[in-house]
C-alpha cells in the first residue's frame, strides 16, 4: 500500500533549467574573463614601466661606476704625489726615546738570577725507597 498524499518533487533535471543555469554560467565566465583581461592589461603596463625604470637605473649605475673609477685613479695619483711629503712630515715629528737603562746601584733594584726549576729527588739528592 503507498501513501500519496499530493506532494510533487520538482524534477532535478528539467531542460530548461539546465539551460538556465548554463546561461547563468557563461555569463560568469565572460565576466570572469573581462575581469583577467584588464588584469593581464594592467600587468602588462606595470611590467613595462618596470622595464623603462630598470633601464634608467641601469644606465644611472653604469655612470656613476664609470665616475667612482675616475676618482679612484686620481685618488691613487694623488696619494703617489703626496706620500713623500706624509713620509718627511712624520721623519720630521718623530719622538725618539733613548734606550732605558735600569740603575741597579740601590739594593731593592738588584737585578735577579733566573729561578732555576728542578725536581725534589734532585734538589735534595733523595732515592726512591
Amino acid at each position: 500500500m503507498s501513501l500519496h498524499l499530493g506532494i510533487r518533487r520538482p524534477r532535478k533535471h528539467r531542460a530548461v533549467d539546465v539551460i538556465a543555469n548554463l546561461r547563468n554560467q557563461v555569463a560568469a565566465a565572460a565576466d570572469h574573463i573581462g575581469y583577467l583581461e584588464r588584469t593581464l592589461a594592467n600587468t602588462r603596463a606595470k611590467r613595462a614601466e618596470a622595464e623603462q625604470v630598470v633601464v634608467c637605473l641601469d644606465a644611472d649605475l653604469v655612470e656613476r661606476t664609470e665616475e667612482r673609477d675616475q676618482l679612484q685613479a686620481e685618488l691613487a695619483t694623488v696619494r703617489a704625489q703626496l706620500a713623500p711629503y706624509l713620509a718627511a712630515d712624520a721623519n720630521a715629528g718623530a719622538v725618539t726615546v733613548p734606550e732605558m737603562e735600569r740603575d741597579t746601584s740601590a739594593i731593592e733594584d738588584q737585578a735577579t738570577a733566573p729561578i732555576r726549576v728542578t725536581t725534589l729527588r734532585e734538589q735534595f739528592g733523595g732515592s726512591a725507597a
